[in-house]
């Protein structure tokens, strides 16, 4: 029961990381944008540089910075029902009434 938890609680950090990529993909301006990318380059090599880039819309074109906001706003809603789940299993709690195979 605890490891499921622990990996759990694992797997919505990593829902919780990426909407924070989104966001911050949202707000960056360029001057931002040029130091993340080279901490970003350093940190994972050019070739995965190049696939993170494929992955996410440019931030400063409008159409890149919208998709990464309504991203960040879906992952982050993900994130809460994910964890409103989890807190619900955990203290085996059935608000919907809904019959569970054990």
């Amino acid at each position: 029961m605890l490891l499921s938890l622990l990996v759990s609680l694992l797997f919505g950090v990593y829902i919780l990381l990426m909407a924070a990529i989104f966001f911050s993909q949202f707000l960056l301006t360029s001057s931002h944008e040029t130091r993340v990318h080279t901490s970003l380059r350093r940190f994972i090599g050019p070739r995965g540089f190049r696939l993170l880039m494929m992955l996410y819309p440019e931030p400063l074109r409008p159409l890149g910075r919208l998709i990464s906001l309504v991203a960040g706003l879906l992952t982050s809603v993900v994130f809460v029902f994910y964890m409103l789940i989890l807190l619900a299993m955990y203290l085996d709690i059935n608000p919907l009434g809904i019959k569970l195979a054990r």
